[in-house]
C-alpha cells in the first residue's frame, strides 16, 4: 500500500487556529488540512509552491499600531478604510464610508460559503478558517470611491494575517473599490493571506483596482471570487511590484447574458521576486464577453507566472473571450512561466489566447540614443512605456497616478 501523501504545513497553522465553535471555520480548516500548503503537484500551483511557509513559524500578527503619521496620501475624492495586520482600525478610517461594515461586526452578512473554488486552493480555505477581520461592502447607486488600505507591520518574529472580504454590488449600481496593500517598517517575514467574494447584480458595474507593494520578505496570497449577473461588468486592474512572493488569483463566473469582465495586470519583478497572476473565467451562459491582458517586466532573477484559463460551457454560445500575456525579459536569469488555456464545450464562439516574451527592441533603443538620451535612461523609458500602456486603462485617475508611481519607484531602485 502506498504511503499517504504528505500534508505540508498543517500543524504549523493548527496551533494558531481557533474555531471557537464556528462550524464554517472548522469545515474550512479541515479542507485546508486535507491538502496542506499548496505545492507543484497541484496543477493550479504548478509554478508556485508555498511549502517553504511551513518552516517560517508564523504567529498571528499583533494589532493596535499608531500609524497615523506614516499612512500614504489619500486618494482624492475617495473614502478610506484601514486594516493593520488584518484588523480594522476605526480611528484611521472614515466613518462616512458608504456601505462598509467590518467583518467582525457584520453578523449574518459575513457568512461566506466555501465554494468549489477551494477545491484546488487550500490558501482560500485557510483564509476563510482563520480570518480575524475584513470588509463587508454593500454598494448601491453610485457611492463615493472607496480605498481599502491593508498595512503589514513586520515584527521581530515571523507573523501572519488572514483577511476575508465580501462585496455585493446592487442592481444598476456603479462603484469603484481600490485595494492598496503595503508594508510600514522593517522586520521578519510576513504572510498576508486573503479572500474576497464579489457578487455583481444585474446591470451593475464594479471597477476593482489592486495595488500590491508588500515588503521584500513578505508572502502575499489573495483569491478574488467573482460572480457576474446579466448585463453587469467587472473591470479589474492589478498592479504588483512588491513581496518576495506574491500570488493574485481571480476566479470569475459570467452567469447572466450580456455579462462582461476585463482583467488587466501590470507587474515588475527584480532580485529574486516571484510574482504569480492566475485567473479562471467561466462563461456559463450564452452571449458573454471577457478580456485579459497581463504585462510584466522581469529583471535579475525575477520570475513571473501567468496562468489564464477560459472555460466555455456547453450552452454558452456566442461567447467572446480573449487573453494575452506579454513579458519583457531584462536579464538572462529572469524567467516567465506562461500557461494560457482554452476549454471550450460550445461551437459558436470567438476565443483566442497568446503569450510573448522577449528583450527590449534594439531599434527603439538606438532611436532614443541617437537623439541624445543615455542608454540607461532610454531603457527605462521603454520599460515604463511598456507597463504604462496597461496602467493607463485604470479609469480612476488618483489610483492610476499611484500605480504609475509604484512602477516608476520600483524600476528606479
Amino acid at each position: 500500500m502506498a504511503a499517504p501523501a504528505r500534508k505540508f504545513g498543517v500543524e504549523a497553522f493548527r496551533e494558531a487556529f481557533d474555531a471557537s465553535g464556528n462550524a464554517a471555520r472548522q469545515a474550512a480548516f479541515d479542507h485546508f488540512a486535507a491538502t496542506g500548503l499548496p505545492h507543484h503537484k497541484i496543477e493550479a500551483w504548478k509554478y508556485t509552491s508555498l511549502v517553504h511557509l511551513a518552516r517560517s513559524g508564523f504567529q498571528p500578527a499583533p494589532a493596535n499600531f499608531d500609524l497615523s503619521d506614516d499612512l500614504p496620501a489619500r486618494f482624492e475624492g475617495a473614502a478610506r478604510v484601514v486594516f493593520v495586520n488584518g484588523r480594522y482600525v476605526e480611528s484611521l478610517s472614515d466613518a462616512s464610508a458608504a456601505g462598509f461594515t467590518a467583518l467582525r461586526d457584520a453578523g449574518d452578512q459575513a457568512q461566506i460559503a466555501l465554494g468549489a473554488e477551494a477545491a484546488d486552493d487550500p490558501m482560500l480555505a485557510l483564509a476563510v478558517a482563520m480570518a480575524a477581520d475584513g470588509a463587508v461592502l454593500t454598494l448601491a447607486g453610485e457611492p463615493q470611491p472607496l480605498e481599502l488600505l491593508y498595512i503589514s507591520v513586520p515584527g521581530s518574529s515571523a507573523q501572519m494575517a488572514h483577511t476575508r472580504n465580501r462585496i455585493d454590488v446592487a442592481p444598476g449600481a456603479k462603484a469603484v473599490v481600490v485595494e492598496r496593500h503595503m508594508a510600514i517598517g522593517e522586520g521578519e517575514a510576513t504572510l498576508s493571506n486573503g479572500s474576497t467574494q464579489i457578487a455583481l447584480a444585474e446591470s451593475s458595474e464594479l471597477v476593482h483596482i489592486k495595488l500590491q507593494d508588500e515588503a521584500a520578505n513578505a508572502s502575499h496570497v489573495w483569491h478574488h471570487v467573482v460572480e457576474i449577473a446579466a448585463k453587469a461588468q467587472y473591470l479589474s486592474h492589478v498592479v504588483s511590484t512588491g513581496g518576495g512572493l506574491a500570488r493574485n488569483r481571480i476566479t470569475v463566473r459570467l452567469q447572466g447574458e450580456g455579462a462582461h469582465c476585463d482583467l488587466d495586470g501590470a507587474y515588475s519583478a527584480r532580485g529574486k521576486q516571484h510574482l504569480d497572476h492566475t485567473s479562471k473565467i467561466v462563461h456559463a451562459v450564452a452571449d458573454t464577453t471577457s478580456r485579459q491582458v497581463y504585462k510584466g517586466v522581469l529583471d535579475d532573477h525575477g520570475r513571473g507566472v501567468f496562468q489564464g484559463h477560459i472555460v466555455v460551457a456547453e450552452d454558452a454560445q456566442r461567447t467572446d473571450g480573449h487573453q494575452l500575456n506579454r513579458a519583457l525579459m531584462l536579464s538572462d536569469h529572469a524567467e516567465i512561466d506562461s500557461k494560457p488555456m482554452l476549454e471550450i464545450y460550445a461551437d459558436d464562439v470567438k476565443c483566442s489566447h497568446g503569450a510573448t516574451a522577449g528583450d527590449l527592441d534594439d531599434n527603439q533603443l538606438f532611436y532614443l540614443q541617437s537623439r541624445g538620451i543615455p542608454a540607461d535612461a532610454a531603457r527605462r523609458l521603454l520599460v515604463e512605456a511598456f507597463l504604462a500602456e496597461t496602467i493607463d486603462a485604470i479609469p480612476f485617475e488618483p489610483a492610476r497616478a499611484a500605480a504609475l508611481a509604484l512602477v516608476q519607484e520600483h524600476l528606479a531602485r
